[in-house]
């Protein structure tokens, strides 16, 4: 699997098979998952960093632990935006 190269804060979608698992939580934390509409799970992670390693378990829909998996994500800080102050 290649990297996802995302910025800090900005949602990537993750992909697994709902038919295996129902829901994943990182084991690494400091990440938001959310499911859209469409049943896409996108994350958001909080932490910067080159290729940072995540650990995934995976649950079925009656709660059992039905494995782990790996990823690797590059996640860039966030510019700092330009402020203008007036006085």
């Amino acid at each position: 699997m290649q990297p996802v190269d995302i910025k800090v804060g900005e949602a990537a979608e993750l992909i697994w098979n709902k038919t295996l698992a129902q829901r994943c939580e990182s084991l690494e934390g400091l990440v938001v998952l959310s499911e859209g509409p469409d049943g896409r799970v996108l994350v958001r992670f909080f932490r910067a960093g080159g290729k940072l390693p995540y650990h995934w378990r995976c649950f079925d829909a009656q709660g059992r632990n039905v494995g782990e998996f790996a990823t690797e994500v590059s996640v860039r800080r966030l510019s700092a935006p330009h402020v203008s102050v007036e006085r």
